[in-house]
């Protein structure tokens, strides 16, 4: 790889985030699967937004004399609450990708070992790129990496986009050794 090259990510394939994703090692499968932080989190979110609706109507039904005002501001809010859970489910469950790394077969599948999304063979791998990304503001800098593995023909598979240094370069290593792949450290 020179300087000037360009890479590409592939678009339709989206990796576990900020340290919510655990790398899992079996005989015949490497797997990289979110843990239990990242059901937590999303858990909380609805949660949050529950109590806040529930709050807002027993205020409302408390205070509001007229009955068909309390009813439409219920049926309003409660709207809107599942509206944000539906929108907090999808974002969540689309930062929560599933990898395995098929060793018997060769073959990464994106989504569940069963019936994946997307199937990328191990001979189209080139290398792993470990890139660090620094994000200034004015408050503090933003340190990110991404752990991505690099196809022949230049497209980036992204595996796991963690703010853990150390995690995600033993995590690198790992899976360098287990797919005979070096690890090459960029910056961007």
């Amino acid at each position: 790889m020179k300087a000037g090259d360009e890479i590409d990510a592939t678009g339709n394939l989206v990796a576990s985030s900020y340290c919510n994703a655990k790398l899992n090692i079996n005989k015949d499968v490497v797997a990289i699967t979110p843990n239990l932080r990242s059901y937590l989190f999303e858990w909380g979110l609805h949660i949050f937004c529950w109590t806040v609706c529930i709050f807002m109507s027993v205020k409302v039904w408390q205070l509001e004399p007229n009955l068909d005002s309390k009813t439409e501001f219920v049926i309003v809010v409660f709207t809107l609450g599942g509206l944000f859970s539906l929108g907090t489910a999808f974002i969540c469950r689309r930062s929560r990708r599933k990898f395995y790394f098929d060793l018997n077969e060769r073959v990464l599948n994106v989504g569940s070992s069963n019936s994946p999304k997307t199937k990328v063979a191990f001979d189209s791998f080139e290398k792993l790129l470990l890139v660090t990304t620094r994000i200034y503001s004015t408050e503090s800098p933003l340190t990110c990496f991404e752990l991505s593995v690099l196809t022949n023909n230049q497209k980036r598979v992204v595996l796991m986009y963690h703010s853990d240094y150390h995690q995600i370069q033993n995590d690198s290593d790992v899976l360098a050794e287990i797919l005979g792949l070096e690890v090459e450290s960029l910056e961007a």
